[in-house]
């Protein structure tokens, strides 16, 4: 099968960057300066293979921090607007077109709507978007708005998207929140948050209240421990990281509309995602907020697919 379109474009600036004869620039930068300083620039990486029906291109950048990427488009869909999407703890850059894309895809297209360039990246198994502060691994926050953003936006379109979607799940879910809270409220359209990772402690509570969660205890630590390598201290978590306790704050009328989506049988999760899901309405912002029975994650996924596209 002879693929063109977002592998024949990947391609294309690929080489035109090594060549350095690419002339995007984004807010005065130029495509050499956002992919430098590489050396050379990888080829696409068929980690996930292009089927009858979608078009994948996978790849690493190494600048300014090594990440992994898959950029996948419908073929025949015309949509240019890019939605990136947040992977769970545990997955990676694959997770899109290896779980939820078909079963969002069918939903779309049922209801006339040609899919958009769905765009995963990962940083690896387990990760957490934070502005830059006193520690060493923090900053992917500003590394996704300043850098992954405009360098995958280049190679899936060859410029800036005219727009953008946001969605996350479990870990993925949490990260979409940082995003949404974090970044400019013009940054995306509209944003799903489904069964996102928030617990209702900080990382620095006692250790009584994680014993508390039983058989799921040592899990609650493990989580604690990803986040402390990203958060300096409970009061930087409660004041920037917590969606529970920022939402009131970092939420309003200028946000996006918002899908937030919790499982009341998640042993781990529900508490925190409701409070989330609360604080948000509270804030005044337009949120549409769900509970769905089940264990994590276990909702239907035109909830999220028709949101993003209503």
């Amino acid at each position: 099968m002879k693929l063109t379109g977002i592998l024949a474009l990947h391609t294309a600036v690929l080489a035109a960057l090594a060549a350095d004869t690419c002339a995007f620039e984004l807010n005065g930068v130029s495509a050499k300066a956002l992919m430098a300083p590489q050396a050379s620039y990888a080829a696409p990486v068929n980690v996930v293979p292009s089927t009858a029906t979608e078009e994948v291109a996978c790849g690493a950048i190494e600048t300014p921090v090594p990440y992994k990427y898959c950029i996948s488009r419908t073929i025949g869909s015309k949509n240019t607007d890019v939605l990136y999407y947040m992977h769970a703890g545990g997955e990676n850059e694959t997770a899109w077109s290896g779980g939820w894309r078909p079963e969002i895809v069918e939903v779309w297209e049922k209801a006339g709507v040609q899919s958009p360039i769905v765009i995963a990246v990962s940083f690896g198994q387990s990760w957490l978007l934070v502005e830059h502060n006193s520690l060493p691994d923090s900053g992917l926050l500003d590394i996704f708005r300043d850098s992954v953003m405009p360098q995958m936006e280049l190679l899936a379109l060859g410029r800036p998207a005219s727009r953008r979607l946001l969605a996350g799940f479990s870990m993925g879910g949490l990260n979409a929140a940082q995003a949404l809270m974090n970044l400019p409220p013009t940054t995306f359209a509209r944003v799903g948050i489904a069964c996102p990772a928030v617990l209702p402690l900080t990382p620095w509570a006692a250790q009584a209240e994680i014993d508390a969660f039983g058989k799921y205890a040592k899990t609650v630590q493990n989580l604690f421990m990803v986040a402390k390598r990203y958060v300096p201290d409970e009061s930087y978590w409660n004041s920037k990281i917590s969606p529970g306790m920022i939402a009131k704050t970092h939420m309003g009328k200028q946000t996006p509309p918002t899908l937030i989506i919790a499982n009341e049988g998640d042993a781990l999760f529900f508490e925190g995602g409701r409070l989330f899901g609360e604080a948000a309405v509270a804030s005044g912002a337009p949120v549409t907020w769900q509970v769905w029975p089940g264990r994590h994650c276990e909702f239907g996924s035109a909830a999220l697919a028709k949101f993003l596209y209503p």
